[in-house]
């Protein structure tokens, strides 16, 4: 293949689609971007064999068509240090070729042939609108699961059905579930982070998400970038039994002020744990940490608690994780006992926390 492209449009392409290579694969195709020019269009892809990102580039010209792959990361690198407005790319099955102005450079390619043959998009069942998918994926995707275990946990669960699109994920210790209105069809499939975060990354300039299941495959699109990856085997928990119905009593608190104060007593907690100690009165709340050969924090804030007694322990980071979601709201917390689940509700969002022990 042989075409002419405005520089900045082929790097801002090779950069899209680099989110799927894997720069350290054995199979060199693994590290490759491979390039399909027609007469007026040329497609950029990247895979890993677990996602695929496609990017349509308008070409200045296309002298030769033809498919070519060239290593990713160094085309990459070089357009990026280019400052001419238009490059020529000329790649046959030996080798690349770069030239800018006066200036030449050329780079081992490799066979097409080898390049995993990716899934050719059908028609979309869900069309969301951007701002609704980013928003569900930001709720949800920090509770997943960094280990897989016997359920497939540490993907997120998406959901359509009856008008509603819900977002789902859980590590075993928190749970987080997110929905919006949704009209179309898609059913229930989980699916791993960086999928999700590859498309809400490459859908920012676009005004709507189309998405389809098939065959094992979540396909998105958005505007001339599509992105598909393979779904997660195995079922997900049944996590709408995960979520307790609202008790009393409730601890009424600023999120931004709790968010603050958790981050200056979690300076003090181990490593391991990460765990701070909560205890309610009417007016305040106060955090306390301690760590053996670290130190002890004790922190208080005003708040508004009418309930017995209590003194119960969480990991800081895990309500650091989604306190941000609610900015300076206030947010009424559901902490029925010290040895049960604290609950964070809002309309459309749900988030279940479990305690943790710690040493007297």
């Amino acid at each position: 293949m042989e075409a002419y492209f405005n520089r900045a449009t082929l790097y801002n392409a090779v950069q899209t689609v680099s989110g799927a290579l894997n720069v350290r694969a054995p199979r060199p195709s693994l590290q490759c971007v491979h390039f399909s020019a027609k007469k007026k269009e040329v497609l950029a892809s990247a895979t890993d064999l677990r996602i695929a990102i496609r990017q349509s580039i308008s070409p200045n010209k296309v002298v030769r068509e033809g498919d070519a792959a060239v290593q990713g990361a160094r085309l990459g690198a070089l357009l990026r240090e280019l400052t001419d407005d238009e490059v020529r790319l000329k790649i046959d099955e030996k080798s690349a070729s770069v030239l800018a102005g006066s200036s030449s450079f050329k780079l081992v390619a490799q066979d097409p042939a080898d390049f995993a043959e990716l899934p050719k998009p059908g028609k979309s069942t869900l069309n969301v609108a951007r701002g609704v998918f980013e928003e569900l994926v930001r709720r949800t995707i920090f509770a997943t699961a960094q280990e897989q275990g016997r359920y497939a946990i540490d993907g997120v669960s998406i959901k359509v059905e009856d008008g509603k699109m819900e977002m789902a994920a859980t590590d075993g210790r928190r749970l987080a579930v997110a929905s919006a209105e949704a009209p179309g069809k898609l059913g229930q499939c989980v699916v791993p982070p960086k999928m999700l975060s590859e498309i809400a990354r490459h859908a920012a300039d676009a005004e709507e998400i189309g998405l389809e299941v098939a065959k094992g495959r979540l396909v998105a699109r958005a505007r001339e970038t599509l992105v598909a990856g393979a779904l997660l085997e195995g079922s997900f928990p049944v996590y709408m039994d995960m979520v307790p119905p609202r008790a009393e009593p409730t601890i009424k608190i600023r999120a931004s002020a709790l968010a603050l104060k958790l981050r200056q007593a979690s300076q003090l907690t181990s490593e391991d744990s990460r765990a701070v100690v909560m205890i309610p009165s009417k007016n305040a709340l106060r955090v306390e940490a301690k760590s053996a050969g670290v130190g002890e924090a004790r922190v208080e804030m005003e708040a508004i608690y009418d309930g017995p007694e209590l003194s119960v322990a969480f990991n800081a980071r895990y309500l650091l994780d989604v306190l941000p979601e609610f900015g300076d709201d206030e947010i009424e917390i559901e902490i029925p006992a010290a040895d049960r689940p604290a609950v964070i509700r809002r309309e459309g969002y749900v988030y279940v926390l479990a305690p943790v022990k710690v040493s007297a």
